[in-house]
């Protein structure tokens, strides 16, 4: 070793105050910058860089001057460096008054170097590193600064060993602080994803990874898992619960047989290694896999991979350190699992409840269809941001192969009709498996999922595809299909369930809308029947009053000739008075005995309170078949909660349908009906607007009258309908206009209002 008494006093008093100075630098990552800057008060020079060992490698970790863009960016081959070899056999510094003589040449470049030094960094005759200084003159080094500069290396060496052991012990204390806060952490989170976040980021703040993943075990398979967490990849979000058959890599396989973490400090010299699925932004050299376990007798509920871009990135104490949390992971994972399995199976319980209590009341079967796609992309959506989702419910149409997009999601009008005017069948594309087989489908490449849905949504281009299957018993009725391809096992399994409760409350309530058209047709029957008894009873009354008249004259123009009041008449002519005036009674009496019948058959009003609200919205549903079949839409308005009158509620709902079914008969295709329901001054009023063909004025008047068939009409009908709604509206209290249009026509009538003591 150098004596400092070999060299100038001056230069040995700069020594000692340097290192002084250098010994009390305890922050190692600004301690490589201060011993080149310390490094100008012993020698003047113009590029001066500090290369460290690590393993086979030089690697210039500082710099000044044109080394500076060097840093971590240059490092030496200890075959191929020829100053590396030189210090490291010599235990000394090497020095070149002029390289330009030398036949060792400095990297491209470099080519302007004219003096050059290089002192060994040694620890216990080991040498750990390199000093480099060099100059572009010739003959800038003499043997008085290759002396201080070899004894501040010395120095330099015992500051850089305590400030690696400070270093450690600082990891350590940050490790302990860490752990802290993250047992912390770990004790306030409620779920599985939770953790592991908790996890990954502890890690990522106390080990030098570049890349790492946390990969969760199938709880049915102890070979098969999926990532539940991602860092470095080169897209984490296509990592995020990738699956993973653990059987098709060697060291996976055998981390799940011995259960203990597996350290590759080098993988150039490890035939085990096998790069996975997922692109690494560059080569890794180590790689760290912990297994998830709560303690050596547990089962593996998972493992961690930890990847660094160096060899030997983890030393031992950071391999016991992410050991000590994955297992204290494990643990909150198993808790954490058996409270989400809990949780899980009262969601489903709670969703499948909400369904099941919703669709059993629901009777409309496009109500039916728009709720259960509602609640599967909220299922879906849930806990992501995915405003954008797209959805729809198609359906296989009763007795043939076609499809019908009966309910979407995010679709324009535009898409549905473009859809169901093509029609598509069950033989095409995806359609043949997912309701030909009543297969899953699930399509997560963007430009597959375009190809096969690019026909029936021109105009989007969906990233993902997944059909489910709405099945009852082994027959398949539709599917449900979105753009989002769900791979989290407990909400599949609850899709699942929801697609199986929906096909059977879908096809119950098909089945009822049939029988309400049939229910439609048999009331169109009805009320057809009803004309023409109301046709009889007009009839009657019509005819009993046009006979009851004459008769009256007939009796007392009888009775005055029978009295002597227009002359004497003989026996045979009083005989005669006599049958005329006992027949005269006789058709009076029949007379009364059909008006009595008549009457008896005319129901009078069973008034009671009646909310006009509930009349409405129930004619209006009972109606939107019809109106859908005249490519018409019903639209109920009401101002108010309650509407109530006092009166006879059959007897209101017939006025309801006749004004509807009239709009209905009246209106153009693709028209608008507009049913309001409000109050006006303590009157009940109801108005029912159409976009029809509208009534003339001159005959405005007339269509109150009985069998009046206005004459620019061609539908069919009795011309009784608004004679009845008139006659039932006058026997409430109330009054009926109209106001019409070539726009459209407008009834009108108010009733009085209901009051009650509430």
């Amino acid at each position: 070793m150098t004596n400092p008494g070999d060299v100038s006093p001056a230069l040995a008093e700069t020594l000692l105050r340097l290192s002084t100075e250098l010994l009390d630098t305890f922050d190692s990552d600004k301690l490589l910058g201060r011993i080149l800057t310390l490094l100008r008060y012993l020698v003047p020079y113009e590029t001066a860089a500090i290369h460290l060992v690590d393993g086979e490698r030089l690697i210039t970790q500082a710099g000044v001057g044109a080394a500076l863009p060097t840093v971590g960016q240059i490092n030496y081959q200890r075959e191929n460096d020829f100053i590396w070899q030189f210090v490291e056999r010599e235990k000394g510094p090497y020095l070149s008054p002029d390289l330009h003589q030398e036949a060792w040449k400095p990297l491209a470049g470099f080519e302007y170097i004219r003096s050059f030094m290089a002192v060994p960094l040694v620890i216990q005759e080991r040498v750990t590193g390199i000093l480099t200084i060099d100059h572009s003159l010739p003959d800038q080094f003499d043997a008085d600064q290759v002396q201080v500069v070899t004894l501040f290396a010395h120095q330099v060496s015992t500051t850089l060993v305590k400030a690696r052991l400070f270093e450690s012990e600082r990891q350590q204390r940050q490790f302990a602080e860490s752990q802290l806060a993250f047992s912390y952490r770990l004790m306030h989170t409620n779920t599985s994803d939770e953790a592991i976040s908790a996890l990954l980021d502890t890690l990522l703040e106390t080990l030098p990874l570049d890349a790492g993943s946390v990969t969760l075990l199938m709880p049915e398979s102890a070979h098969r898992g999926y990532i539940a967490a991602a860092y470095g990849y080169t897209d984490p979000e296509e990592a995020h619960h990738k699956p993973v058959d653990m059987r098709q890599f060697e060291l996976l396989v055998e981390l799940v047989d011995k259960r203990e973490p597996i350290y590759l400090a080098d993988t150039r010299n490890q035939n085990r290694w096998q790069p996975g699925l997922l692109p690494d932004i560059q080569e890794v050299r180590t790689v760290l896999l912990v297994p998830l376990r709560a303690d050596a007798q547990s089962e593996i509920i998972g493992y961690v991979t930890l990847k660094s871009y160096r060899p030997d990135a983890f030393p031992k104490t950071a391999q016991d350190n992410v050991a000590l949390l994955c297992n204290q992971t494990a643990s909150a994972l198993h808790t954490l699992r058996l409270l989400e399995e809990t949780r899980r199976r009262l969601d489903e319980v709670s969703v499948l409840t909400e369904m099941s209590a919703h669709l059993n009341r629901s009777e409309e079967l496009s109500d039916t269809l728009r709720f259960i796609l509602d609640r599967v992309i909220a299922v879906i959506r849930r806990g992501e941001d995915m405003d954008e989702l797209r959805g729809a419910i198609i359906l296989r149409m009763p007795g043939n192969d076609t499809l019908h997009l009966a309910a979407g999601h995010n679709l324009s009008a535009s898409e549905i009709d473009a859809f169901n005017s093509r029609p598509y069948t069950v033989h095409e594309g995806t359609f043949a498996r997912s309701i030909g087989k009543g297969e899953w489908v699930e399509i997560v490449q963007p430009p597959l999922v375009a190809a096969t849905i690019a026909e029936q949504f021109a105009s989007t281009t969906p990233r993902q595809l997944l059909d489910i299957p709405l099945r009852v018993g082994s027959q398949t009725i539709g599917i449900i299909s979105v753009d989002h391809v769900v791979r989290d096992p407990t909400t599949r399994q609850l899709l699942s369930a929801m697609a199986d409760l929906a096909g059977s409350v879908i096809q119950k309530t098909q089945a009822l809308a049939h029988s309400r058209e049939r229910a439609v047709e048999l009331m169109e029957t009805y009320e057809r029947m009803q004309v023409l008894d109301q046709q009889r009873d007009e009839f009657i009354q019509n005819i009993t009053h046009d006979l009851k008249a004459p008769l009256t004259f007939i009796r007392g123009y009888a009775e005055l000739m029978a009295e002597g009041a227009m002359g004497e008449i003989n026996p045979e002519q009083a005989e005669a008075l006599e049958v005329i005036q006992e027949r005269t009674d006789a058709v009076n009496q029949l007379i009364s005995e059909i008006l009595t019948i008549k009457n008896v058959e005319a129901h009078p009003l069973q008034e009671v309170p009646t909310d006009l609200n509930e009349i409405a919205a129930s004619v209006a549903r009972n109606a939107r078949m019809a109106a859908r079949l005249a490519g018409l839409e019903i639209e109920v308005v009401s101002t108010q909660r309650r509407v109530r009158v006092q009166g006879d509620g059959a007897r209101m709902e017939q006025v309801f349908e006749n004004l509807l079914s009239n709009a209905i008969k009246y209106s153009r295709n693709g028209g608008k009906i507009t049913i309001s329901v409000g109050e006006q001054a303590n009157l009940a009023q109801v108005s029912i607007a159409d976009e029809g063909i509208g009534i003339p004025p001159q005959e405005i008047e007339s269509i109150w009258s009985r069998y009046y068939r206005g004459a620019n009409l061609d539908a069919k009908g009795s011309g009784l309908g608004l004679a009845n709604v008139r006659r039932i509206i006058e026997a409430h209290g109330g009054r009926i206009w109209v106001r019409s249009s070539e726009r459209g026509t407008t009834f009108t009538f108010e009733l009085p209002l209901y009051r009650d003591n509430d």
